[in-house]
């Protein structure tokens, strides 16, 4: 078997070279489809079910005698002979199911459909209820060989994602479900199996695989697919969470599916109390991963009016991701709870009572959750927040017609360039108001890149409607990142690694440039700080030192200082832009302070040097020796701090 597998890669590398003189009396075989006969004999040799009227097994078998040569042909039934003497047969059955997948990159779509129906009729030996020759049904069967049912279902499941084969390729295709329908309703599988049966019965109706969705038929009726409410119902109270998990995965593409393509699993999810069960696994299941694919298919769900109607609108769902976005210790669950709040204000209404709530809410997840992850789902509400509020004020696909309706006067109003500026600014008095300004000025000095790149991706996108009418003020131009954090990214300045190391966080990209720290506190320097300005003197002359002053416990207030004076947009400002962003706060960053803050900012270009540098300090591997060296001549910190 494995001198059939190196074959198989030789023959791959070297096919497109060999070129066969086309001759009409003599008939060509693929070489790739002969090996792929030795693979298949220890399968097909303990397929049970050949002894039973099977007219598809026989065209199968019919297929492969017209694509191999008389020589292998006389060659495989020796090869034959010798298998039915061994005892091992289902261990070397699993052998060529496993060598099968040991080349699925490298098959074609002939192969990968002769591979796929030999797997079909060993799946079919598992769920075969009349017993056979050696007096077993399916049920017994699975208990007796669990690790070749395994190979079989992650070899059906891996050959379908890899090419997409679907009946137009192989008849069988329209019993996989009814066959994982069946192995499913073993009471003798195990969890392991239940997974991959799960995630199999996922992949078929994906790809349309059952007779009534690849026929577009609008019912259920009398077909193996009625049965799937009730299979889901079972296995979402199953004892193991990875089953349960995976049954919410199936029942999620269940509820894409029902939403436009196939509106007949509406009726029947709704029938099995299916949404119900999700939101009390959401709220209360004992793990982790099942809250939050619970949460991910509810998600889905909101989406299908039906479903929102009917069951999820008297839930009081907002209420309950609320408190799990401020109670919940696990960032999974926070983050998904937090796009389902996306969810249901992007496709549906908040009461005017608890809109409030789930403002402060989802600020307070996009500037304080410890998970980046909670953030950006977080700037992704609020990016709906925008969207709307520019919707509201006539916007269409991101532009002003020429005329809009006006629900407040209740007529037709003329979009001339004031009025628009007047709208505009009417959007941002409502978006300080609710504190989503303070949100993405917040998020665009947040310590997570990927935080900041989608701060920085919506503030892009509003700030290129305002400048378009004129709201955006003249301004000096745009600063990309200070010298300081820009020259880090150079392998010559590695020992600044210190400075990110030793504040066990990256130092933000907002900070002041050096010639300007230097020119702003040289009127101090008379004042009683002399030895703060001594240090920010030496900070074009010598680097180094510089380093360790920062890095030095007496001196460390220095960055905090630089830091602060940055980000005062202006006298205005200071007050308001700090960098804590108190929510508490009863002072708010208005339209004007934030158009003001973005002006002194080139996001793209922050945005493009903090990636470098952290690219550098993270996969560098002498930033990593440079690390490891000075933490060992340190002995009074801890190693554990930084990593």
């Amino acid at each position: 078997m494995n001198i059939v597998v190196q074959c198989q890669f030789c023959w791959h590398k070297i096919s497109e070279f060999v070129s066969l003189n086309e001759q009409s009396e003599i008939k060509h075989f693929n070489f790739d489809t002969q090996l792929m006969v030795f693979q298949l004999l220890p399968m097909l040799g303990c397929v049970r079910s050949k002894f039973t009227d099977n007219d598809c097994l026989e065209l199968y078998t019919n297929k492969l005698f017209r694509l191999t040569s008389e020589e292998t042909q006389r060659l495989a039934y020796s090869y034959r002979d010798i298998l039915r003497i061994q005892e091992n047969k289902h261990v070397l059955a699993h052998q060529a199911m496993l060598s099968i997948l040991q080349i699925k990159n490298i098959m074609n779509m002939e192969l990968a459909v002769i591979a796929y129906q030999a797997f079909m009729y060993n799946l079919k030996d598992f769920v075969l209820e009349e017993p056979n020759m050696d007096g077993l049904t399916g049920p017994d069967y699975v208990i007796q060989h669990p690790e070749l049912l395994g190979a079989v279902l992650d070899a059906l499941t891996s050959l379908i994602h890899c090419f997409h084969i679907t009946w137009h390729e192989s008849v069988e295709t329209i019993c996989l479900f009814s066959f994982t329908q069946l192995l499913l309703k073993n009471p003798s599988l195990s969890p392991k199996l239940s997974v991959q049966g799960l995630q199999l019965m996922q992949v078929a109706i994906q790809n349309f695989m059952p007779p009534n969705l690849a026929l577009l038929m609008n019912t259920l009726k009398g077909s193996t697919i009625d049965q799937l409410g009730p299979i889901l119902h079972k296995r979402l109270h199953d004892m193991n969470w990875d089953v349960r998990d995976s049954a919410l995965e199936l029942l999620q593409v269940v509820t894409a599916i029902a939403e436009i393509k196939f509106p007949a699993f509406q009726e029947h999810v709704l029938e099995n109390e299916l949404c119900t069960l999700v939101l009390v696994l959401a709220m209360d299941d004992s793990e982790s991963y099942v809250r939050a694919s619970a949460i991910k298919c509810l998600c889905a769900m909101v989406r299908v009016q039906r479903f929102w109607t009917d069951c999820l609108a008297s839930q009081n769902l907002p209420s309950k991701m609320m408190a799990i976005l401020q109670g919940e210790s696990e960032g999974i669950v926070r983050r998904e709870a937090a796009a389902l709040l996306k969810e249901i204000y992007e496709h549906h209404k908040f009461l005017k009572a608890e809109l409030g709530n789930v403002f402060m809410a989802m600020a307070f997840a996009a500037m304080s959750d410890l998970h980046w992850e909670v953030k950006v789902n977080a700037l992704q509400f609020w990016e709906k927040v925008i969207e709307r509020q520019m919707s509201d004020q006539g916007m269409i696909d991101g532009v002003f017609p020429s005329v809009t309706f006006s629900k407040e006067n209740r007529k037709i109003v003329l979009l001339t360039e004031n009025e628009i500026k007047l709208r505009l600014n009417k959007v941002l008095g409502e978006l300080a108001r609710i504190r989503c300004l303070q949100v993405l000025l917040s998020a665009l000095h947040d310590h997570d890149l990927q935080v900041v790149c989608k701060a920085a991706d919506i503030v892009t996108t509003l700030n290129s409607v305002l400048m378009r009418h004129g709201l955006v003020p003249d301004t000096e131009a745009p600063k990309p990142l200070p010298d300081l954090v820009s020259n880090c990214v150079k392998p010559t300045n590695s020992n600044f690694k210190g400075v990110y190391d030793s504040f066990g966080c990256e130092v933000h990209s907002c900070l002041t440039p050096v010639s300007k720290v230097n020119q702003t506190r040289t009127t101090n320097m008379d004042s009683g700080e002399g030895e703060i300005a001594a240090v920010r003197s030496r900070l074009i002359n010598d680097s180094d030192e510089v380093i360790e002053a920062i890095v030095s416990e007496t001196d460390i207030n220095l960055l905090a200082d630089v830091y602060n004076d940055y980000l005062k947009a202006g006298n205005n400002t200071s007050s308001i832009v700090t960098t804590n962003f108190n929510l508490d706060s009863e002072v708010h960053v208005n339209g004007e302070h934030f158009l003001e803050a973005i002006s002194k900012l080139n996001l793209s270009e922050m945005v493009t040097q903090k990636t470098q540098w952290l690219d550098y300090y993270s996969n560098d591997l002498g930033s990593l020796l440079d690390d490891i060296l000075s933490s060992h001549a340190d002995t009074e910190s801890n190693a554990m701090d930084c990593y």
